[in-house]
């Protein structure tokens, strides 16, 4: 049974009939006003992050400036270092093109001047084997005071030398301290040291000549060796490091030396001792009164060997 709309109308209150319209009629609207507000929403957080990215270019812009400005820093200064290098090399190379016509120009005058020296050197040398000492001396002391190229202290000793040579003793002693004086390192200073004490002797000067002695009393050369047999033998100065008695005995085909022994036991020696030990001129008597006299070496006897009409023969000097 189909019942008439007017009829369901007079059923239906007022009430529902207002609410069923306005559903009808504002349904469409909260729709739209929904999606306006979704809308919104996303627009305030695309420009939230637009601000965060705005922010985040604004950093990387500013650290970029810094950078930038730290770098143009470091140009400056490696452009002026740049530069204050390049004037600096300049002026080196400035310097070594001197220095090099410097050098060729002593290279020159150094050529001459070491044949000039040489000239007179051997001027000197000629003058010396004839005995002409008084222009010899005016020479050697203009190459002493003026020369470059020879050896001075050896030009002092061919001056000693040669005053010594002929008879000026004091003259040549005071060449011979000006070497030992003014040139201590001098390959040719034990000699003088000798020679000075030698030439004390021959002037008197016994405690000068036994102090120059004594200097070289511990040196190995042939001059120390000299020294040691004169201070020994001549002076008789007593002196356990090199000089004076000892005691020993043959044990095993070495001998063994002591300080203190008895000599109607033990072997006596008298002379030159270097490290406790004969060294040097000696003489070694035996308790039967039989005697060596010679050289020992390192608390050794050394017999002489003469050689004639090639036959060797060897001399004990036992007396």
């Amino acid at each position: 049974m189909v019942i008439p709309l007017p009829l369901v109308l007079n059923r239906l209150s007022v009430a529902t009939i207002l609410a069923v319209g306005l559903f009808f009629f504002t349904s469409p609207l909260i729709a739209q006003t929904s999606d306006v507000k979704k809308v919104k929403l996303l627009v305030a957080r695309l420009q939230l992050q637009l601000m965060q990215v705005q922010e985040k270019l604004s950093e990387k812009e500013n650290l970029q400036l810094s950078l930038l400005e730290l770098h143009k820093a470091k140009i400056e200064t490696l452009t002026k270092s740049n530069l204050e290098l390049a004037e600096t090399l300049g002026i080196l190379k400035f310097k070594i093109l001197v220095l090099e016509e410097k050098l060729e120009e002593y290279q020159s005058k150094s050529s001459s001047s070491q044949f000039s020296e040489l000239n007179q050197f051997a001027t000197i040398l000629a003058l010396a084997s004839v005995g002409e000492t008084s222009t010899l001396e005016a020479l050697v002391l203009e190459l002493i005071n003026k020369g470059n190229n020879l050896q001075k202290d050896l030009l002092i000793l061919l001056l000693a030398e040669t005053q010594k040579n002929h008879g000026l003793l004091e003259l040549s002693l005071s060449y011979y301290g000006a070497l030992i004086s003014d040139y201590p390192n001098s390959p040719y200073l034990n000699r003088a040291i000798f020679e000075a004490s030698e030439l004390l002797g021959k002037l008197g000067h016994i405690e000068e000549q036994k102090s120059m002695l004594l200097v070289l009393k511990e040196s190995d050369d042939p001059y120390g060796e000299l020294a040691r047999e004169k201070i020994c033998h001549q002076f008789k100065i007593e002196d356990p490091l090199f000089c004076g008695v000892l005691f020993g005995e043959l044990v095993n085909d070495e001998w063994v030396w002591f300080k203190n022994g008895d000599e109607k036991t033990d072997s006596k020696y008298e002379g030159e001792i270097r490290k406790g030990v004969p060294n040097g001129k000696g003489t070694l008597i035996f308790p039967d009164g039989k005697k060596h006299v010679g050289k020992f070496k390192d608390g050794k006897f050394q017999p002489v060997i003469v050689e004639k009409s090639k036959r060797v023969k060897v001399l004990t000097n036992i007396e």
